[in-house]
């Protein structure tokens, strides 16, 4: 595997480490006197809790603006009384 940014590995169920280099390669360091029967590496791209925020508050503000001008025109009519109304009013007064 090729050694770029975002790999750790351990050893034995280890606490997992950044992982070293080797020829361009993922190295885990066994000094020999380990008896080491398994190795373990995982991987977690660079920025990618960063980019999963910046993605989830993009799609609230996208929510916001499009339910929220709905939201607002709904309350404008509840609230505004039209010409038929006033019609009305005079008519019984």
């Amino acid at each position: 595997m090729p050694r770029i940014a975002g790999w750790s590995c351990g050893t034995d169920g280890a606490k997992a480490r950044p992982a070293g280099s080797y020829l361009g390669l993922v190295a885990v360091p066994l000094d020999g006197r380990s008896t080491a029967a398994a190795v373990s590496c995982e991987f977690s791209p660079p920025g990618l809790r960063a980019g999963g925020f910046a993605g989830g508050l993009s799609l609230l503000v996208l929510v916001a603006v499009g339910v929220l001008p709905r939201v607002l025109a709904r309350r404008r009519s509840h609230t505004k009384t039209s010409s038929e109304d006033h019609r009305l009013v005079a008519r019984t007064a």
